[in-house]
């Protein structure tokens, strides 16, 4: 059964069933969430079970995703560090 199928069926319950229905909702509410693995662990238990993807995907996920150019690690963090602007003249 569906939410908007639940919910479609509480004004047809008696005040009675209503009260049960509320009492049941506020023990779920209160109940302990259980423990779930930190993200850390999550992401440890699926790191390096896809495949079939590029070698480069982690560092050209954008242009496989968006279309975005391609960056090649080392050229960008040397474009980064050392802009043509910022070098010393001479």
């Amino acid at each position: 059964m569906s939410l908007t199928e639940i919910i479609e069926e509480l004004p047809k319950l008696t005040p009675a069933e209503l009260a049960a229905v509320e009492a049941k909702l506020r023990e779920i509410h209160r109940a302990p969430v259980p423990p779930s693995a930190e993200w850390g662990e999550a992401l440890l238990e699926v790191a390096g079970t896809a495949e079939g993807l590029p070698a480069d995907f982690a560092e050209n996920h954008d242009h496989y995703l968006h279309g975005a150019p391609r960056m090649h690690l080392r050229t960008h963090r040397l474009s980064v560090f050392r802009r043509p602007s910022l070098a010393p003249k001479g």
